[in-house]
């Protein structure tokens, strides 16, 4: 049996593995690798998808009251992740 390797990170970082989990990672056999979410495709499976793309412009106007406190926090949380804050 194999390490499992657990990577946390936020969804807006940048995600570099390191040394270590790249060789955990090519340690692994292939006939170790676990595909139960990943089933196989083949040609016929993809001649039939169809991308999908998010709606840009189905947005509504909400007003919403939020106390100083937790305003505070979001509005530094946006700068950590450079996004602006009313987004």
């Amino acid at each position: 049996m194999y390490n499992k390797i657990q990577v946390i990170r936020k969804l807006s970082d940048s995600y570099q593995p390191s040394d270590e989990e790249l060789e955990q990672i090519r340690a692994i056999s292939y006939d170790k690798i676990d595909f139960f979410d990943a089933p196989e495709t083949d040609l016929k499976f993809w001649t039939k998808a169809t991308k999908v793309s998010p709606k840009l412009n189905n947005k509504i106007e909400i007003l919403v009251s939020l106390d100083q406190e937790l305003m505070n926090w979001l509005k530094s949380e946006s700068e950590n992740q450079k996004v602006d804050y009313s987004s």
